[in-house]
């Protein structure tokens, strides 16, 4: 059994003694591929990463968990989805020979992208019950009871390029710059937001049942190139630099300042107008995040706006609501030598993921910045204090109370940075109350 710290917190020690359960401390280095996780798995709260042993010289595709850190589902670089329940043992196949290269999870359900554009879905109880998930495969199958999502007609060598989703509801957008929503789970959510959209699905109105797509017809004539779900609001980012946003605005997530008549916004509006040519998009839980390129000096700016209670938005501040954009000072004043240029130029920001509470930046210079609530220890500090600005964690191989991970290794650096060893390239994931870093070639 696991040896449980005070805090509910997995010791470091204990954890290295246990490599023969589903995580472990691995001897391998980190060339090897493999899969950590920090923070909410199950009932336990990981203090320090820990390497899954399951995965290890394991590639992935892409990750993700639910918000009850029951359900983890992970895409192997084969295409093939493994699901995981921390409290049940070890991880457990569950889709396979469908060429999967995205998952996502919500409202119970796990939904894989394929590369074909086909949009799969299969349940996954998460409270304890009767039935198990893999009383739904069917005999002979290699895969649990699918439901490939219906999708009104696409176009002639149009398909669907890229999902997300919040808490019961996903976003489609496809490879010709159109954007379709739909309710997910295996039964439609109580009340709807106005996350889906669309004007017959508003917060006045039914929410779709789920198994289908619906077109968000008030974006045609804009060609979509990104999307972003929060818990119950959507970003869309447009080619021309244009971001619409609709559903929950309670927080101000969608830039509009809260009043009845603005807590939902059913149908996309543009936001952030005043701010430019807006050039990424970011959400999760009540946030929203903008990239905007200076006109004159070329330097990129970050914004934040929505629910900064656990100073999940970056700026210093705590904030029940802030629906005005606010600047991201921190990470715009990164800076370093440029030997090329001969010159000090900004280190831009390479990617975020936004997690409930909390959010992770990889810079171009492959640092990793953490900043937001940590009550599952999801930062990777170690700690359960909030972080209100973007900040620097240890490396994976030191454990979160000073000492290396594994007994008689030093760190290897100060700080973590992500790595990359020939083609293969090591990424990092923020979900509800969990962390985790993977590798994807």
């Amino acid at each position: 059994m696991w040896r449980i710290c005070a805090s509910g917190a997995v010791s470091a020690a204990s954890m290295y003694a246990l490599s023969g359960t589903a995580m472990c401390e691995s001897p391998h280095d980190e060339k090897v591929p493999g899969v950590y996780v920090w923070g909410r798995t199950g009932s336990t709260h990981l203090q320090s990463p820990q390497r899954i042993a399951y995965f290890d010289k394991e590639l992935m595709n892409d990750v993700a968990s639910d918000s009850s850190g029951h359900l983890f589902a992970f895409c192997t670089h084969k295409g093939n989805v493994v699901q995981w329940d921390p409290d049940a043992g070890l991880p457990q196949p569950s889709l396979s020979g469908r060429d999967i290269h995205q998952v996502r999870v919500s409202n119970g359900v796990i939904y894989g992208l394929a590369k074909s554009g086909r949009v799969y879905s299969w349940d996954h109880p998460i409270e304890n019950s009767s039935r198990s998930w893999w009383k739904f495969w069917s005999r002979g199958s290699t895969s649990p009871a699918l439901t490939e999502l219906q999708v009104p007609r696409l176009g002639w060598w149009e398909k669907i390029a890229e999902i997300d989703t919040g808490k019961d509801h996903i976003l489609a957008r496809t490879n010709k710059g159109r954007v379709f929503s739909g309710s997910t789970g295996v039964k439609a959510p109580k009340e709807s937001k106005g996350q889906f959209g669309i004007a017959s699905m508003s917060q006045f109105d039914s929410p779709p049942a789920p198994g289908a797509l619906h077109e968000i017809k008030l974006l045609r004539g804009n060609n979509i190139t990104n999307i972003a779900a929060g818990d119950y609001h959507s970003l869309v980012l447009s080619d021309k630099g244009h971001v619409f946003g609709f559903g929950e605005n309670i927080y101000g997530q969608l830039a509009r300042p809260f009043s009845q008549r603005a807590a939902n916004i059913a149908v996309p509006e543009q936001i952030a107008a005043n701010l430019g040519k807006v050039c990424s998009i970011a959400a999760g839980g009540g946030m929203s995040y903008l990239t905007v390129r200076d006109p004159h000096t070329n330097d990129l700016q970050y914004y934040s706006f929505g629910n900064g209670l656990t100073a999940q938005l970056g700026t210093g501040k705590f904030a029940h609501a802030q629906p005005t954009p606010q600047r991201i000072r921190p990470l715009e004043d990164l800076r370093e030598y440029s030997e090329s240029l001969k010159k000090v130029v900004q280190i831009p920001v390479k990617s975020l993921s936004v997690g409930a509470t909390h959010t992770i930046a990889t810079l171009a210079s492959s640092d990793v910045l953490v900043w937001g609530g940590s009550m599952y220890f999801q930062l990777g500090t170690g700690k359960k204090s909030t972080v209100s600005t973007p900040s620097s964690i240890p490396p994976l191989d030191v454990a979160r109370d000073g000492a290396p991970v594994v007994p008689g290794a030093g760190p290897s650096n100060e700080r973590l940075q992500l790595q990359a060893f020939g083609k293969i390239h090591q990424r990092i994931y923020a979900g509800d109350g969990v962390s985790i870093l993977y590798y994807k070639k």
